[in-house]
């Protein structure tokens, strides 16, 4: 409680009870109380066609669809980018509290992924959402530790028919024409029969998809999980690149290299220059003398790597051709920088 607690302390719409550690012994608990009803008696409100209860919670805000979406950003938020996720998401254990966030109790049961898990469970999720096989096999793979009697051929041929089963082929964009759960299910049956099965850890975060699947359906039919899920992973996938490529270490280190090269700076110019006025005038010469055309090669291969780089950058998953704080903008001014310090070399050149 403590752990999700803090990892969820900004993120506003998901409340995890603070614990009173001053007030907890061996034997009791004691913890932050959290004002609403459960998603539990919400369902069964709506069972019983008790509109009083439905009435309230507009009142104070609820939206099902919004609350649904909000359960599973809070769930891929928690599994992807902090390693750690409630894994016992049933009716009684989700709260509903005003403006459609969503409290947490009952801890007893929570899962963990590694940061190797993660990454590919985000690329597993993507691949199904996409309908993407050899992606789906790769990545499952990964997760999935084989043996001697580990049947992989038998696995993808499973999965090659089970996709068809899955997806609606007939269009540019494939669609989901199974539920989240059915194919969830499908893949760990798969995976029972063919002795490809997954870590515990990754099986405890399937199985939690599972159960928010089925527990979203309940409230929000119209809710499509999969596309959903889909835009929520490349948001995640983007925003751990920009975490993990631009962190305070990483931003150090650049500024380290900056700093070294800007002291050295005007005694590389004046270098530049003398070998530039320095050069003899005859073609021949020029072209087996260090610093000739074969030392202008060898300059346009590191830009010519870091343009490689950039030009990478701009196809990675979760990465939309749109201005602003993103990869594609970034991918721009790297590339921005790499044709203005071509053109210079080619300049010093002339």
């Amino acid at each position: 409680m403590e752990a999700l607690g803090h990892n969820s302390r900004d993120n506003e719409s998901e409340v995890v009870p603070r614990l009173y550690r001053e007030l907890t012994t061996r034997r009791i608990l004691v913890a932050e109380y959290l004002e609403g009803i459960t998603v539990l008696d919400y369902i069964r409100s709506l069972e019983a066609g008790r509109s009083g209860v439905e009435q309230r919670l507009r009142e104070a805000g609820f939206d099902p669809e919004e609350f649904a979406r909000n359960i599973i950003r809070n769930f891929v938020r928690d599994a992807f980018s902090d390693g750690l996720f409630h894994a016992d998401l049933h009716p009684g254990n989700l709260v509903i509290l005003p403006d459609s966030v969503v409290g947490y109790v009952d801890f007893g049961i929570t899962g963990s992924l590694s940061k190797y898990a993660r990454r590919n469970m985000v690329a597993l999720t993507l691949s199904m959402a996409r309908a993407d096989a050899d992606s789906m096999m790769v990545h499952f793979l990964r997760l999935s530790p084989t043996d001697q009697d580990s049947d992989i051929p038998a696995f993808r041929r499973g999965l090659d028919d089970a996709i068809d089963r899955w997806y609606e082929s007939d269009r540019d964009t494939p669609a989901m024409l199974q539920n989240y759960t059915r194919v969830m299910l499908d893949m760990l049956q798969l995976s029972r029969e063919t002795g490809v099965w997954p870590t515990p850890d990754v099986i405890r975060y399937l199985r939690s998809v599972i159960t928010a699947d089925g527990l979203v359906t309940r409230f929000a039919p119209r809710l499509d999980v999969a596309r959903f899920l889909r835009s929520v992973c490349e948001d995640t996938l983007e925003r751990e690149l920009w975490r993990e490529y631009f962190t305070v270490e990483q931003l150090a280190h650049a500024s380290a290299r900056g700093a070294r090269f800007a002291t050295t700076l005007p005694a590389t110019v004046l270098t530049m220059m003398r070998r530039k006025w320095d050069q003899p005038r005859d073609p021949v010469e020029s072209e087996n003398r260090p610093g000739g055309s074969n030392g202008a090669s060898s300059r346009v291969l590191p830009l010519g790597a870091l343009a490689l780089v950039a030009a990478l950058m701009t196809v990675l998953p979760g990465v939309e051709p749109e201005l602003g704080w993103n990869l594609f903008t970034a991918s721009l001014a790297t590339v921005a920088a790499a044709a203005t310090m071509a053109l210079a070399s080619i300049g010093s050149r002339i």
